[in-house]
């Protein structure tokens, strides 16, 4: 699996959060609130125009509530105007006198009980000075709800409702596309405490699913999703099951995160959360209760994910001092994380879309705070893996020739190989001579320059072994007799080379291939190697005696 590294993971936070935070600030410099724009007041000639009420009746009938809206037109009334209005889970009936000029009837799916938020865009006929427009709510527990009406061509209206509604949806895209970034890494995360570095594919997992949910929720939620997709019963249907599944989610984040143990509770939230999913799924399909009318099932279990949220966060802080500089940020994220949370039921109790925008950017928050933390915590326990890998290391390393030592070689020696490895076993002549006559600093450089050639030609084929003070054996891993010779032919040339070159030396050279039916351990075939090994040195002595001369 591909890695990582902390400096690529720094690079993509500074560029996607500065990015988050200029987009953040653009949204603080638009006048989300500021009046319908009048254009050439002078000539009455508006593009868009708020209506006021001039009547509301409310009732309810056969269980369902009712409410009635009259509305006096202008007097002057730009051709092909239409009165535009947004309804949320209501039938809706608009009149012109007597004669119905539009009909939003409630939809019959097993998706919803309910046409979900409509923008409802109604011509207004020739000569018409007032319009009564009437509306039954499709949620027996939905509290009144009063829509703005505004009138003009419906071009222009569609653009400005759009433009609007940008800086929300831009932002509950930013949240989108931050939990696929997250949902994606954690596939290639592979980190893990044995290789020094930080295993977080899970907590990357569940947080870029729970910045999924909510930024879908969000992003489903605004005027622009109502304008741009047709099917409001798909909308409506996609973002309760996204509110629904959010606890779930959450609660395996946290517990990640936090590194609870099974006693602090989690399972239970998980079950619940499970449950409650479970059931206003059966509720929806059986027509029992709509998920308008069961949404307050799934606040219940919010709230609780909250709390305990909440009860983590403070755990974690009151019981690590070391780390409150990291769990002070997480708690400024904590908090404007919960404060978004309440923010959106708040706003669904209200029944407006326009508190969307402050859950958004609280979100956006916690994942800058949470991302700081994060990026803290793993160079810090990258410096405490490095310190354990360096102590791992020089319990198996030879920190003079930096091949492994013997007690990595003994480590082996416990093990099976596989066929087709060869064990390639080379001893130091006069090393002895060399340390009585020249002096051990004479003494060491020989024998690093021995393992230097050694690493030079037999590294590549497997590891390098140092077992004793002048002996040296290579493991060639998959090799046959063929590449084994010409390794040697290819050491024998380079020693030779070095020869004239650098001060005389001679290593004596032998191999064996490991045989798992005969041999007990690799040290059997080491033994055998041992055999040519002398039989080199033995040759080597009857020639011009070389050994090592310091210059």
């Amino acid at each position: 699996m591909k890695r990582i590294s902390e400096k690529t993971i720094g690079k993509f936070s500074h560029i996607f959060f500065m990015a988050i935070f200029i987009l953040i600030f653009a949204v603080m410099l638009v006048n989300r609130y500021s009046k319908v724009p009048y254009l050439n007041i002078a000539n009455n000639d508006f593009r868009i125009k708020r209506v006021e009420i001039n009547h509301t009746e409310t009732s309810t009938v056969g269980g369902k509530r009712h409410m009635t809206w009259t509305l006096i037109l202008p007097k002057k009334i730009p051709d092909g105007s239409s009165i535009v209005f947004c309804s949320r889970d209501m039938d809706i009936k608009v009149y012109n006198g007597n004669s119905l000029i539009y009909y939003l009837p409630e939809k019959k799916s097993a998706l919803s009980g309910t046409s979900g938020q409509v923008w409802n865009f109604v011509s207004i006929p020739d000569e018409a000075k007032s319009m009564y427009i009437e509306a039954q709510y499709q949620s027996r527990l939905a509290d009144f709800y009063t829509p703005e009406f505004l009138i003009g061509h419906e071009s222009t209206i569609y653009h400005y409702l759009l433009s609007r509604s940008i800086p929300e949806f831009l932002l509950a895209f930013a949240v989108i596309v931050f939990g696929i970034l997250m949902f994606l890494s954690s596939f290639i995360d592979n980190y893990g405490e044995s290789d020094g570095q930080i295993k977080v594919g899970h907590i990357s997992l569940f947080l870029g699913l729970s910045s999924l949910l909510g930024g879908i929720c969000m992003f489903l939620s605004t005027d622009a999703s109502s304008l741009i997709f047709s099917n409001h019963i798909g909308v409506n249907f996609l973002a309760f099951e996204c509110i629904a599944l959010f606890p779930i989610v959450f609660t395996l984040y946290v517990k990640h995160f936090y590194k609870l143990k099974d006693e602090s509770g989690w399972k239970y939230l998980v079950f619940i959360g499970f449950l409650n999913a479970f059931v206003v799924n059966i509720l929806q399909l059986t027509g029992v209760l709509f998920f308008r009318d069961s949404a307050f099932l799934t606040i219940i279990v919010v709230l609780l994910v909250c709390l305990f949220f909440i009860w983590a966060t403070y755990k974690r802080k009151k019981c690590s001092k070391e780390e409150g500089k990291i769990t002070t940020l997480n708690l400024v994220g904590s908090f404007f994380l919960i404060v978004g949370i309440a923010t959106m039921i708040i706003s669904y109790f209200i029944r407006s879309s326009s508190f969307m925008i402050i859950p958004t950017i609280c979100f956006i928050i916690y994942i800058s705070c949470l991302w700081i933390t994060f990026i803290r915590e793993m160079k810090k326990r990258r410096i405490e893996s490095e310190k354990t890998m360096f102590y791992r290391n020089m319990a198996s390393m030879d920190m003079q020739t930096g091949t492994y030592n013997r007690n990595a070689y003994e480590e082996l020696c416990r093990g099976i190989l596989s066929g087709h490895t060869a064990v390639v076993s080379f001893d130091l002549n006069y090393l002895k001579h060399v340390n009585d006559s020249y002096g051990h600093d004479v003494g060491d450089r020989y024998i690093k320059w021995a393992a230097d050639l050694i690493r030079e030609c037999f590294e590549k084929y497997g590891k390098i072994y140092r077992v004793g003070g002048d002996e040296f054996v290579a493991i060639m891993e998959s090799v046959d007799s063929a590449e084994v010779e010409n390794a040697v032919k290819d050491f024998k040339i380079k020693q030779d080379k070095a020869e004239k070159e650098k001060p005389c030396f001679y290593i004596a050279v032998g191999y064996a291939f490991y045989d798992k039916r005969n041999d007990s351990s690799i040290d059997t075939s080491r033994t055998r190697a041992d055999e040519m090994l002398y039989r080199d040195k033995e040759e080597s002595k009857r020639g011009e005696h070389r050994f090592f001369v310091a210059r």
